[in-house]
C-alpha cells in the first residue's frame, strides 16, 4: 500500500514537471514567433502604409499644381488685359482716317502683339489661342506685303480688325477661370502603334478636365469667330494668312452654312495635267462675301457672291498660269460628291493675290445648291476625330 502510494505521488509529480515543461516549451516558441512576426510586421506596416498615401500624396501635389496654375492664369489674364487696352488706345487715332498702312506700320504692329502673345502664354487657353491666331496671321501677311501687286490695307480697316480682336481677348480674360471638376490625369501617345514597341518615351501625360495651352484645333469656336472676323475684311492676303495656321477648310465651310450657300471647300484637279506635272493640286476655299449688284441688264443677278480660292503652298505654285478655262476643265467639286457644283456657272474669275483668285457667283445658284446638299453638308460639318489624333495616329 505504501509502496502504491508513493509510486502513485511520484508518477503525478511526472506528470506535473513534464506539463510544466512543456507549457514553457509551447510559451517560447510563442514569444519566439511572435518576435518574428513583430520584425515582419513593422515593414509590413511601413509598406502598407506608403502604398495607401501614395495615391493621396501625388493627387495632392496634382491639386497643389493645379491650384499653383490658376493662380498664375488669373494674373496672366489681368496682365493681358492692361497690355491690350494700352495697345488699343495707341492705335486707336490710326482709324481715324483711312490712309493706306506701310509696312513698317504693320510691322510694329506685329511686334507689339508679339510681346502681347509672350505675356498670354501663361494666360487661359482661349487668351493665348486668340492671341496666337491675331500675331500668327499678321506675320503670314508680310511674306507677300508687296504696295505695288497686292490689295493695299487701309488703317481703318486693319487696325479695325486688329482693335476687335482685341477686345474679344479682353472678354476671355475677364471670365473666371474655370475651376476643372476632377484632378485625374491621362496618358496619351504620340505615335502610332505599330512603332510604338520600338521608341521610348512615347508617352505623356495630360490633364483630363484642365487645358493648358493653346486651343490647337481647327474645329474649335475659337478659330470659327476668329475665321469669320478675318472673312469680314474682305482681304484675300489676310485670308490666306489665316488659312495657313490649319490647313483645313472647316471653318469657312461653317460660315458658309450659315449664310444657307453651298460651294466647295476644296477643288482638285481631276487627273494628272501635263502643264503640272504629277503632282496633286488643290484649291481651298479661304473666304468669302455677299453684296447686291446694281446692273442695267434685267437678266443680270442682283445678289452676288464672291468666292475665294487660293493655293496655300508658298512653295510650289500653280494658280500664276492657272486660266480660267483649265479651272473649269480639270477641277472638281471634293468636298461634297456629285454636288451638282459647276465652275462654269460661275459669272467671271479674278485673280487677286498670290496664288489666289475669286470666282463671281449668282446667291440664288449657290442657295440652291445648298438645298440640294444640306443633309450632306450638316454630314461634312459634324465633327468626328480631332484632326491631331488623326494626325498622331494615321
Amino acid at each position: 500500500m505504501t509502496f502504491g502510494l508513493a509510486d502513485n505521488l511520484k508518477s503525478k509529480k511526472s506528470v506535473k514537471v513534464e506539463l510544466e515543461f512543456q507549457e514553457k516549451q509551447e510559451k517560447s516558441d510563442f514569444d519566439r514567433y511572435f518576435g518574428y512576426f513583430k520584425d515582419i510586421l513593422g515593414p509590413l506596416v511601413a509598406l502598407t502604409g506608403i502604398g495607401l498615401t501614395i495615391p493621396i500624396l501625388r493627387k495632392k501635389l496634382v491639386e497643389n499644381h493645379i491650384t499653383t496654375k490658376l493662380n498664375e492664369i488669373q494674373t496672366s489674364n489681368s496682365e493681358i488685359q492692361t497690355f491690350n487696352q494700352k495697345l488699343i488706345d495707341k492705335v486707336l487715332p490710326l482709324t481715324y482716317s483711312n490712309e493706306i498702312l506701310r509696312l513698317t506700320e504693320l510691322e510694329n504692329l506685329i511686334t507689339d502683339l508679339q510681346k502681347g502673345f509672350d505675356i498670354s502664354q501663361k494666360a487661359s487657353s482661349d487668351v493665348a489661342t486668340l492671341m496666337y491666331y491675331l500675331k500668327t496671321t499678321l506675320q503670314g501677311t508680310t511674306k507677300h506685303f508687296d504696295t505695288k501687286n497686292s490689295m493695299l490695307f487701309s488703317t481703318r480697316g486693319l487696325i479695325g480688325f486688329v482693335i476687335d480682336n482685341l477686345e474679344m481677348v479682353n472678354f476671355y480674360s475677364t471670365q473666371v477661370v474655370q475651376v476643372p471638376k476632377s484632378p485625374k490625369t491621362k496618358e496619351r501617345n504620340l505615335i502610332t502603334r505599330n512603332i510604338r514597341k520600338y521608341v521610348t518615351h512615347s508617352k505623356i501625360v495630360q490633364y483630363r478636365h484642365f487645358k493648358l495651352g493653346i486651343i490647337d484645333d481647327p474645329d474649335s469656336a475659337h478659330f470659327t469667330m476668329f475665321s469669320g472676323k478675318v472673312n469680314r475684311t474682305n482681304h484675300a492676303l489676310l485670308m490666306r494668312a489665316a488659312f495657313q495656321i490649319y490647313w483645313s477648310p472647316n471653318a469657312i465651310a461653317k460660315l458658309l452654312y450659315l449664310n444657307k450657300i453651298y460651294a466647295p471647300s476644296k477643288l482638285t484637279m481631276t487627273d494628272d495635267h501635263p502643264l503640272f506635272g504629277s503632282k496633286s493640286l488643290d484649291l481651298y476655299l479661304i473666304g468669302f462675301s455677299t453684296s447686291n449688284q446694281i446692273s442695267k441688264d434685267p437678266n443680270a443677278p442682283t445678289k452676288v457672291v464672291d468666292l475665294i480660292y487660293s493655293n496655300p503652298d508658298d512653295f510650289y505654285r500653280f494658280v500664276g498660269s492657272l486660266k480660267y478655262d483649265k479651272l473649269k476643265s480639270d477641277f472638281r467639286d471634293d468636298w461634297v460628291v456629285n454636288s451638282d457644283f459647276s465652275i462654269g456657272e460661275s459669272i467671271s474669275m479674278t485673280k487677286v493675290e498670290i496664288e489666289t483668285f475669286r470666282l463671281k457667283y449668282d446667291r440664288k445658284y449657290l442657295s440652291n445648291l445648298f438645298n440640294l446638299n444640306k443633309r450632306r453638308i450638316k454630314k461634312k460639318l459634324k465633327i468626328t476625330v480631332p484632326i491631331k489624333e488623326k494626325l498622331w495616329n494615321s
